[in-house]
């Protein structure tokens, strides 16, 4: 049971994937579409727009050690992510009076995510994403499922 519900979800995934990678999944407004085009030319935008967005929803403002740390990238690379975005006001950076500073996603950031967000609810909804999950988790609550990584053995 487990490799067809597998199969299943793997599937609908990849067509989810697909959306997302290639734009059909939504339409960003004028106002996002450069933020948009930045944060997906590179990784390490995407992760850096991401933390900063994270931090917004949290109401918690970081340090640029913080995200150095969790994505695992060089200070000087978070630093030249911090000036790209500031002058683009898309972070908001304060600085105290020793220049320690701490940033934030600033709103159009936020807003540019929560409209991807709900595009992805959406489409993972039309594909039954979920449902395909939750028949996974009772084939499992129910001894019916096998694992595909244990067939590919």
């Amino acid at each position: 049971m487990g490799n067809i519900l597998d199969t299943a979800y793997a599937r609908a995934l990849i067509g989810l994937e697909i959306k997302q990678y290639t734009s059909t999944m939504w339409t960003p407004p004028e106002t996002i579409v450069d933020l948009r085009n930045y944060a997906n030319s590179t990784n390490n935008r995407l992760l850096f727009c991401m933390v900063l967005t994270r931090a917004a929803f949290d109401g918690e403002p970081i340090t640029p050690s913080h995200v150095a740390k969790e994505l695992g990238i060089s200070r000087n690379t978070v630093d030249t992510m911090i000036q790209e975005t500031e002058e683009a006001d898309w972070i908001i950076v304060e600085r105290d009076h020793n220049q320690y500073r701490t940033l934030i996603a600033a709103p159009l950031m936020v807003k540019g995510y929560q409209l991807y967000a709900n595009a992805l609810a959406d489409a993972s909804q039309e594909i039954d994403l979920a449902g395909l999950n939750s028949a996974r988790k009772h084939a499992k609550l129910l001894g019916l499922y096998t694992p595909n990584y244990l067939a590919l053995s």
